[in-house]
């Protein structure tokens, strides 16, 4: 488990967070229809976060 330190663009405090179990959960599974496969993404370039001091949502790029 690797913590990133992660900064609230709104308030400005600063908190660590699992980015891969983040990323891990938010992705999907193959979905299957008739006409073609679409398979799961390989890479989330951006996740949503919840800063636990200001409840505010925001958007946080993932390092690759």
């Amino acid at each position: 488990m690797m913590l990133e330190l992660v900064e609230c663009p709104h308030c400005g405090y600063k908190f660590r967070t699992n980015i891969k179990a983040v990323e891990e959960d938010g992705e999907t599974t193959a979905v299957r229809n008739i006409l073609y496969w679409k398979p799961k993404p390989r890479h989330v370039p951006s996740i949503d976060l919840d800063c636990p001091n200001c409840g505010k949502k925001f958007v946080h790029e993932v390092e690759s």
